[in-house]
């Protein structure tokens, strides 16, 4: 991604404890990732240790059961954790890319879902200081994802490697 789009998100992801930026970000990342764009994923929350999003239950989610596809899940709880450690480490400094995810299904969601993925504090620092000795750090984040009624859907975990990127290569 180019550098200044990059700084854009950042600035955003920061004014992301307002409405209006959440908004405003929700909006950027649905160009932005246009896989997601379909799924009507909406942020409801976004603080430097929590991340909420909200997924719809409608037919372009669907299986074929009816309820929302388990690949649907999957996106929710990928894209609450990654908006997460985007808000922990800036897009325009910091590489975050998955390395792996696993899903754990309890039951068929029929109403829609919302994800939330959580951070510790001291978890975060602690990754500061592993990029810094060793140019990157891997981490796992746990979400999980409800329905309206607080019934368990699912837990997404997923493994992230975060490297600055003056030391990417290409």
């Amino acid at each position: 991604m180019n550098s200044k789009l990059l700084k854009a998100i950042d600035y955003l992801i920061k004014k992301s404890e307002t409405k209006t930026g959440l908004i405003a970000l929700e909006k950027i990342f649905k160009i932005g990732i246009p896989f997601n764009k379909p799924h009507g994923i909406f942020f409801k929350k976004l603080s430097p240790y929590e991340s909420v999003m909200l997924m719809k239950n409608k037919r372009l989610n669907h299986n074929h059961l009816g309820g929302i596809h388990a690949c649907a899940i999957a996106t929710v709880g990928e894209f609450s954790a990654g908006l997460l450690l985007c808000k922990n480490f800036e897009m325009n400094l910091f590489r975050v890319i998955m390395k792996e995810i696993n899903v754990t299904y309890s039951s068929q969601a029929r109403k829609n879902i919302i994800s939330k993925a959580t951070i510790d504090a001291t978890l975060v620092e602690d990754l500061k200081k592993r990029i810094v000795l060793d140019s990157q750090a891997d981490v796992d984040l746990i979400t999980e994802i409800e329905d309206f009624d607080g019934k368990e859907i699912a837990i997404v975990k997923t493994t992230w490697q975060l490297k600055a990127w003056k030391d990417v290569r290409n």
